[in-house]
């Protein structure tokens, strides 16, 4: 982690759930493998710890792509998705010959980047996944 450029973004865990005894509690968590807090950068390799659907499953490995708000996520959506990110050198600085799909990418990238920077809402890590059929899966 210490090798990757950019910012560091912490988050801490919140737990929840019915059990009252303190004790109790505490036994339960600590059987958990989710760390109390974690540290991420953009291009951090991320594994998750439970099953999410049929192709995101435990131990599935994913990287950081982003972190976003819950109203950058929204927006995004009502684009019709994100496609796999892909690097700045592959596409997303060119005027010139661009197609329709590179051209929208780069409308996402700029209004995400407005909304990140004007939006001082919790932000959370974006993660691109490698699935089973070779595709990729962008989760939020």
């Amino acid at each position: 982690m210490r090798l990757l450029q950019g910012e560091t973004v912490v988050f801490n865990a919140i737990d929840s759930g019915t059990t009252q005894d303190k004790v109790a509690r505490d036994k339960l968590l600590s059987n958990c493998m989710a760390a109390h807090k974690i540290e991420l950068k953009v291009n951090a390799q991320v594994m998750l710890i439970k099953n999410m659907d049929e192709t995101l499953v435990n131990g599935s490995l994913g990287r950081v792509v982003g972190f976003m708000t819950d109203k950058a996520w929204e927006m995004t959506q009502q684009e019709g998705g994100l496609d796999p990110i892909e690097d700045d050198s592959e596409g997303f600085d060119r005027d010139e010959g661009d197609d329709l799909l590179t051209k929208r990418k780069k409308r996402i990238k700029a209004q995400l980047a407005l909304l990140s920077a004007k939006d001082n809402a919790q932000k959370y890590p974006l993660v691109q996944f490698a699935v089973a059929d070779g595709k990729f899966s962008i989760v939020w």
